[in-house]
């Protein structure tokens, strides 16, 4: 896909009428923000999602760092934390990438998670 919106911006790039000066991506597709990013277009992102959910998100590294959960995104203990005051307390059995039906799929969420927290970090 990331080849394709590339070559895609590309070819309205150089065809006649208007050029691709910003793209609005949402931010659950990480791969889009860094081909913008990298094709030097202007770029905005946007999550449909909660801010509670964003924020639970970008803090994935504090919680790693904190032992919260452990570098797969598993829980290193049945706990309940708050990300900030007035943000409900969340129970680590509960993060949504831990809801799938077994470990692989899991897994398999939270590095899509990971990775897609890079460019908006």
């Amino acid at each position: 896909m990331p080849w394709c919106l590339e070559e895609l911006i590309k070819r309205m790039n150089t065809s006649e009428g208007d050029r691709v000066t910003c793209v609005i991506a949402d931010g659950n597709m990480g791969w889009a923000l860094e081909v913008v990013q990298n094709m030097g277009i202007r770029l905005a992102a946007f999550r449909p999602s909660s801010t509670a959910v964003l924020a639970l998100f970008l803090n994935i590294p504090k919680m790693i760092q904190d032992g919260i959960i452990d570098a797969n995104g598993m829980p290193e203990r049945s706990e309940t934390f708050q990300l900030s005051t007035g943000v409900p307390f969340v129970n680590t059995s509960q993060l949504s990438w831990n809801c799938a039906s077994d470990l692989k799929t899991e897994k398999v969420i939270f590095k899509f998670i990971v990775s897609n927290n890079q460019p908006m970090s």
